[in-house]
């Protein structure tokens, strides 16, 4: 697995899961672990968020398996042998995709596709219709046919959204003050 082909913030958010893994002592890191650190990465929260997931309930189901896992008590974690297969799972995605990346988004495709969470979180996942097809729809909404090309393509989604306000949205939502014809009242 070349970790070159990784966007930065995927690699940051394994990054992060890993010292997480390594601050609290798990004895393995595992694919648990990468769905924890999603739960916190406001860019797969923006997804789970505009699916309808309801991340508090599926954060208390991602704890409670957390707590299953065994601590070291010294030593280093190791690999969970179904934490590369995942990886290699997120490649091939991005390999379908046509991607030169494999990006945040990606792993969140990878989230609807994989085995290797526990079976609550895959029946938490079913219930709640987070599936590869409304997920792609997602990834595809926010690309708007874009493929990713670089390292930085999660910065570059909708970034007028991100920066900027639709005047006309919060218009045709009531949110914006009528100025027309209150030349009076503004002079005051």
């Amino acid at each position: 697995m070349n970790t070159d082909r990784f966007t930065h913030a995927f690699l940051q958010l394994l990054q992060e899961a890993f010292a997480f893994v390594q601050q609290e002592k798990y004895s393995t890191f595992q694919v648990l672990h990468i769905l924890f650190q999603a739960l916190h990465n406001d860019y797969c929260l923006s997804c789970f968020k505009e699916l309808d997931l309801d991340v508090n309930s599926l954060l208390d189901i991602v704890k409670a398996e957390l707590n299953k896992i065994p601590k070291l008590q010294a030593g280093n974690p190791v690999s969970d042998p179904e934490l590369q297969q995942f990886l290699i799972k997120c490649e091939n995605i991005a390999r379908n995709l046509k991607d030169e990346f494999v990006s945040l988004d990606v792993l969140l495709l990878a989230f609807t596709k994989t085995e290797n969470l526990p079976k609550n979180i895959l029946d938490f996942f079913k219930r709640n219709g987070f599936n590869y097809s409304k997920v792609l729809q997602w990834v595809n909404n926010l690309r708007q046919g874009e493929n990713v090309k670089s390292q930085n393509a999660e910065t570059q989604h909708k970034v007028l959204e991100k920066y900027c306000n639709d005047l006309t949205k919060m218009a045709m939502e009531g949110k914006l003050d009528v100025v027309i014809g209150r030349n009076d009242e503004i002079r005051r």
